[in-house]
């Protein structure tokens, strides 16, 4: 069976949103002894560098997952599914714990671990082609 169009999507929303994780891990990396940084954000050193190597580990597996799902595994669909559960976790952590500006962020991972999670599970196209 052809890979549904909404799996393909499924694959470039993870790629590009783990490349968005990825830049906003370095991103605070880098800002992590910015002093305006880290008051926006409401962290100390230690916890902003560990919210980097929380984003930069995200942001690579998904583009790794993103990738593989394109293949059609039940199990990559399966370990997807788990991934989304953990991102919406993410974004709601992020929502609720950081103050700035920085909720969008979370807002945006909330939505669009949703988005994939109906269009993974949700579908009947999407089944059949993890299906076969």
């Amino acid at each position: 069976m052809r890979r549904p169009l909404l799996v393909t999507l499924i694959s470039l929303l993870m790629i590009l949103g783990g490349i968005g994780q990825f830049l906003l891990g370095c991103i605070a990396l880098a800002s992590r002894s910015n002093a305006t940084f880290l008051k926006d954000a409401n962290l100390t050193t230690a916890e902003a560098t560990t919210f980097a190597v929380v984003l930069l580990a995200l942001g690579a597996t998904s583009v790794f997952l993103g990738l593989s799902l394109m293949g059609g595994s039940r199990v990559v669909r399966g370990l997807v599914g788990i991934y989304e559960v953990l991102q919406l976790a993410g974004g709601i952590y992020t929502f609720v714990t950081i103050e700035s500006s920085k909720r969008g962020y979370g807002i945006g991972q909330i939505a669009v671990a949703l988005v994939v999670l109906y269009f993974l599970f949700g579908t009947d196209k999407a089944k059949a082609f993890f299906a076969g």
